[in-house]
């Protein structure tokens, strides 16, 4: 990194250190309120800030004996977490913003009510230190929002209108993802107003809200069901790309103090005094990663493939038409009987189902294309073959429901293309080569269908 002019007041040091300080016993006092909760930390990991140019970032190291391969680094019990199910539980309009929010942007909807939840639980004013004698002073979570930064201007969509990166961008494609990443944020903030204009916030206070939850949610399955969830303590880790020293986390339904986010040193564990990182996601590009958490990685430096998020509609009766006489009961029986292949993979059987795809992989794309795309004999024929998960349709049906489901593919995989940036390598390699020129291709397989 280039150096930075000092352009600061001559006592801003006292300044900086006194806020150190202030994050420091914020720190210390989210740590308290962890144990207090049933939570446990690792007593050879320590969260404490940078040194030089990094003073102002904090991160957790390993002490001088460092870490072993599978040490538990942190355990939370459920109640301690602050997940979907339990936004929507507790905000007055948590139902109607969670019916919203899926209509509008299914794959965000998540965030969406955490980020509301923050605002109406006073996470901001207590970030600040400003909630002393309001009603949410006595928020359970209070201590975890203190240890929140009440300053998010790293982040894009905090940028503002006159600042000077504006210029540096224009004409770039960084530019147009950073003004479209504005827009949608605008777009969701109405959808609050909209369904708690009781609320008292703004556009900059959702902002701060919602880039607090894109940069510190952790997608987990609680209680069967796929959920975002805001981890007191554990998003204090920094990103790291090091696969053989990175911290692992899952949430675990069955431990000995009942279900519980389970955080563990992975790989080769990690070197004494070094710092514990985890993934915010290995095959997230440099846009991505400088849109939701306000850093960029150094070239060479990104581990893992670029990704795109795509949406998938699922079966509904609106969609199927019936053909010849058919009755509207056989439709609605089509539609269960694929709606149940969905629910048995966890899958939001209504409204539309988010999947990341990269360059060389759709995951569970196909098979959820040969579900929806699949006729009144082709289900009959999965039931034979006694397959009851949308996820478990690995292989063909029907060279007919294939082609079905192929030419979905290619216009879903289109449109995910487009989103995934081309590497710096990539370009220097092929001399500018541009997102339209990145096609699907469809070729006939060695196997009796088309693959």
């Amino acid at each position: 990194r280039s150096p930075i002019p000092n352009t600061q007041p001559r006592d801003s040091s006292h300044v900086r250190c006194t806020a150190m300080v202030d994050m420091q016993r914020a720190v210390l006092e989210l740590e308290a309120w962890v144990r207090e909760r049933g939570g446990a930390i690792c007593p050879d990991v320590a969260v404490r800030s940078g040194v030089g140019f990094e003073a102002a970032v904090r991160g957790a190291f390993a002490s001088e004996s460092g870490l072993e391969l599978g040490t538990d680094i942190y355990r939370l019990p459920l109640r301690a977490l602050i997940t979907e199910a339990l936004a929507e539980e507790q905000l007055p309009f948590g139902e109607a913003m969670r019916g919203a929010a899926e209509q509008f942007q299914p794959q965000s909807a998540g965030l969406i009510l955490l980020a509301s939840f923050l605002l109406w639980d006073g996470a901001l004013d207590a970030a600040r230190g400003t909630c002393d004698g309001r009603r949410h002073a006595e928020s359970a979570f209070r201590p975890y929002y203190a240890a929140l930064n009440a300053d998010l201007s790293h982040l894009p969509s905090s940028w503002p209108a006159g600042d000077p990166v504006h210029s540096c961008l224009k004409g770039t494609r960084l530019e147009r993802l950073v003004k479209a990443k504005r827009h949608a944020l605008g777009l969701e903030f109405a959808l609050l107003q909209s369904c708690a204009p009781e609320l008292d916030a703004t556009l900059d206070h959702y902002l701060w809200a919602r880039g607090t939850v894109s940069s510190r949610a952790y997608a987990l399955t609680v209680g069967g069901r796929p959920q975002r969830c805001l981890v007191p303590w554990a998003d204090l880790l920094n990103h790291g790309t090091d696969r053989d020293s990175l911290a692992t986390y899952s949430f675990v339904q069955e431990g000995p103090g009942g279900a519980c986010f389970l955080m563990r040193s992975g790989g080769c564990g990690v070197a004494p005094q070094l710092e514990v990182l985890q993934t915010y996601g290995a095959g997230k590009s440099n846009a991505t990663l400088l849109l939701d958490y306000g850093f960029a990685l150094a070239p060479g430096a990104q581990v893992g493939e670029a990704m795109a998020t795509v949406s998938v509609r699922g079966p509904e009766v609106a969609t199927l038409q019936p053909t010849d006489g058919q009755p509207i009961a056989a439709v609605r029986e089509e539609v269960e009987a694929k709606s149940s292949l969905w629910r048995a993979a966890r899958r939001q059987p209504k409204g539309s189902v988010s999947l990341d795809v990269t360059r060389s992989s759709s995951g569970a794309l196909l098979p959820l294309l040969r579900v929806v795309t699949a006729s009144v004999e082709d289900l009959a024929l999965l039931a034979r073959r006694n397959v009851t998960r949308a996820d478990d349709v690995t292989e063909p049906i029907t060279e007919a429901s294939e082609r079905r489901a192929l030419r979905e593919l290619q216009a879903v995989l289109t449109t995910a293309l487009v989103r995934i940036p081309v590497q710096e390598p990539d370009v220097a390699r092929a001399d500018g080569l541009k997102e339209r020129e990145w096609e699907p291709e469809v070729r006939r397989g060695c196997g009796p269908f088309s693959g």
